[in-house]
Order: structure tokens, then sequence, then C-alpha cells
């Protein structure tokens, strides 16, 4: 019983990881992210802009595109 319960941890671990790699290669594959990313690290990395914002606007234009 304990062994069971153990491998079906594994698996939904498993299965969450695979569904997180999905999800992050679909957002990445988006062209209005493929535009933003960079802009948007560059003024992340400058001071120009939080983190947050950026990841906010990221995350709209990918849900735009859906």
């Amino acid at each position: 019983l304990h062994l069971s319960l153990r491998r079906q941890r594994q698996m939904c671990i498993r299965d969450r990881e695979r569904i997180d790699a999905g999800l992050k290669q679909n957002f990445r594959a988006q062209p209005r992210v493929q535009t933003l990313l960079p802009q948007l690290s560059q003024q992340v990395a400058a001071g120009q802009l939080a983190a947050s914002t950026a990841s906010r606007q990221l995350l709209s234009a990918y849900q735009a595109q859906g």
C-alpha cells in the first residue's frame, strides 16, 4: 500500500512537471511574447520596469493571443 501511494505521488509530480514544461514552451513560442520578452527583460535589467509589471505584461500578451 505504501509503495502504491508513493508511485501515485511520483506520477502526479511527473505529470505536473510535464504540464509546466508544456505551458512554458507554449508561452515562449507565442510571437507577441517573443517580441516583448527581450524588450521587457532589458527594461527590467536597466531598472526602468518592475519585474512584476513585466510579468503581467507578458501574461496579458499571451492571453490576448489565445
